[in-house]
C-alpha cells in the first residue's frame, strides 16, 4: 500500500455563499495541489469537499494521513460521531438532521477504501502544506464569485 499525506482546507465567503476547497497531496515526495469551487456552500461543506476530492484522486487503496484544520472533521473521526448518526437515521445528538449527509456518506465510503488517519492542525500557524491548501481554497473561491 502506498503512503500518502494530504493537507486540506476549505473556505467560504459567507454562509450559503461562494466557496472553495484546496488540498495538497504528497506521494513519494511529489506534491500535487488540487482545488475546486461551488457557488453556494458553507465552510464545513468546503472542508468535507477537500477531503473527499483528495481521496477520490488516489488511484489505488492507500495508507493516508489527512491533516485538516477542521475540528468538525477531525472530531467526527476521533470520536466516531458517524456511528451515532448512522444508528440514529442520520440525526445528531440534538435530534437534528446531519447537514451534508450525502457528503458524509461519500467520505465514509472513501475512508473504507483507504486506511485513513485524521490529524488536526492549527490553521494559519505556519504548517507549510496547510497554508498551501488554504491559498488554493481561497483562489478557487474567488473563481466562484
Amino acid at each position: 500500500m502506498q503512503e500518502v499525506e494530504i493537507y486540506t482546507d476549505g473556505s467560504c465567503r459567507h454562509l450559503d455563499g461562494p466557496g472553495g476547497w484546496g488540498s495538497v497531496i504528497i506521494i513519494n515526495g511529489m506534491h500535487l495541489g488540487i482545488s475546486g469551487f461551488v457557488t453556494s456552500a458553507s465552510n464545513n461543506l468546503m472542508e468535507l469537499k477537500a477531503v473527499i476530492e483528495s481521496l477520490k484522486a488516489l488511484e489505488s487503496p492507500s495508507r493516508v494521513i489527512v491533516y485538516t484544520d477542521s475540528i468538525f472533521i477531525s472530531n467526527c473521526f476521533k470520536y466516531r460521531w458517524y456511528d451515532y448518526w448512522i444508528a440514529h437515521n442520520w440525526t445528531n445528538s440534538r435530534g437534528q438532521a446531519v447537514k451534508h449527509r450525502e457528503y458524509w456518506e461519500e467520505l465514509l465510503r472513501l475512508v473504507q477504501k483507504h486506511d485513513v488517519k485524521f490529524i488536526k492542525v492549527k490553521s494559519h500557524h505556519g504548517v507549510r502544506f496547510n497554508e498551501w491548501a488554504h491559498r488554493l481554497a481561497k483562489s478557487a473561491m474567488k473563481i466562484a464569485i
